[in-house]
């Protein structure tokens, strides 16, 4: 003779749910409504958070690019303000475009940015791209919707440095995969590290006193024509998600700050 079939948990889970739904079938109208609403609340309690949640993400990150632009604008003016113009100079036509960052390089994932703007946005061949925490690069390139910056660790990437302590100067490019060298520092030029290394102003494409990094290390050798400096970039090209464009009208470029972007017309010699 077979055994009795035991109902298993799932079974008997069932049958209870089906009976309490036979069971609210019988109750009053104004009863079932006092029953299901807690219950439907519950049920939808997950769906409301997730809905906040994403309300919430959404808020903070219109919140985190608003101060991200707002950290580079005043990046940017607190360079202004150490170049020291005359006070009667007209400051120059100047804003910050921000460019979502939507392709890298493969080999690297930080010589190369596209970014998201273009000629239609006011973006130009040589503009500067920086970021809250300094230089990231120039456009070397540009579409109507699109633009090519070369970053600070792209191989032929060089621009004029300057010691902020010292006012040393000299040129800085990519050393290895997270540092950046100088070159032409001569033997008696005053570097430590920990000190801080800005544009200087030289080259007609980089303001002066934008952010380049903090000096490393420093080694002066006996029989060396220069020093050798290493420099630990202020900015993380890795960790970029968008970066922001200097754009500027240059015929309304009146002297003083920014004068070094105007078109070179004598070129020193080589």
């Amino acid at each position: 003779m077979p055994g009795k079939r035991v109902a298993s948990i799932k079974d008997r889970i069932s049958w209870v749910v089906i009976l309490c739904c036979l069971f609210s079938l019988l109750l009053p109208v104004d009863l079932k409504l006092k029953i299901t609403q807690p219950l439907a609340t519950a049920l939808f309690l997950p769906l409301r958070a997730i809905a906040a949640l994403r309300t919430t993400i959404a808020t903070l990150g219109t919140e985190n690019r608003f101060l991200a632009q707002l950290a580079a604008e005043l990046a940017l003016e607190n360079a202004r303000l150490k170049s020291q113009p005359p006070p009667s100079v007209t400051m120059p036509v100047t804003k910050l475009i921000r460019a979502p960052i939507i392709a890298r390089d493969l080999g690297t994932l930080k010589r190369f940015l596209t970014v998201s703007r273009g000629e239609l946005d006011g973006v130009r061949i040589g503009s500067v791209a920086l970021a809250p925490d300094g230089i990231v690069g120039k456009v070397i390139a540009v579409s109507r919707h699109q633009a090519l910056v070369q970053t600070i660790f792209e191989p032929d990437f060089r621009v004029a440095v300057m010691n902020s302590r010292t006012r040393e100067v000299a040129l800085v490019r990519p050393a290895n995969e997270n540092l950046l060298a100088l070159d032409y520092v001569s033997p008696d030029a005053d570097f430590a590290p920990n000190d801080t290394v800005i544009t200087s102003g030289l080259g007609g494409i980089f303001p002066k006193g934008l952010r380049i990094g903090i000096v490393k290390t420093v080694e002066n050798k006996e029989d060396a024509l220069f020093q050798s400096v290493l420099i630990e970039p202020f900015v993380r090209i890795t960790r970029l998600e968008q970066l922001f464009i200097l754009c500027l009208a240059l015929d309304s470029l009146p002297g003083g700050w920014l004068d070094n972007l105007k078109p070179e017309e004598i070129k020193i010699p080589e």
